[in-house]
């Protein structure tokens, strides 16, 4: 079994959204366009440990402030997925923006960009809970 620990593809330059659009966190009052972060939605080749290479789509919460090429701001949040498979590769919430919802809107989110989007039989424990948490059907769990 091949183990996925994804990277981005080392040396690449991560590649312009597709989409950005204002995004308002989960527990949030008033309007999107005001409320300092941006969802961005991008194309993402990463690299398994045997180094093969799978294209994903990614989604990510930037908090705005110092704007670079590609992002609007520091990442909070990333969920990304393999496009031929539907398949969680990662998820990943900043400590300072977990349990307030962050990687749950994440997955709906997602599931609106891709029907078939489902989970991955290998998840850390926190995954674990997290999945579990949104009641969906699991493949057998295979711990990292």
């Amino acid at each position: 079994m091949t183990t996925k620990t994804p990277s981005p593809t080392p040396g690449a330059t991560p590649a312009p959204p597709i989409v950005s659009l204002p995004y308002k966190l989960p527990h949030q009052q008033g309007e999107a366009t005001d409320s300092g972060y941006t969802l961005s939605l991008s194309r993402q080749m990463f690299v398994l440990e045997d180094n093969t290479t799978i294209d994903c789509l990614e989604i990510t919460i930037h908090r705005d402030g110092v704007a670079t090429d590609t992002y609007p701001g520091p990442r909070i949040a990333t969920l990304s997925w393999d496009t031929e498979t539907g398949e969680i590769v990662q998820i990943w919430v900043s400590p300072k923006y977990r349990r307030q919802g962050v990687a749950t809107d994440l997955w709906y989110k997602a599931r609106d960009a891709h029907q078939g989007l489902r989970h991955s039989a290998e998840r850390t424990a926190d995954g674990e809970a997290w999945a579990r948490s949104l009641n969906e059907d699991l493949p057998k769990l295979v711990l990292r």
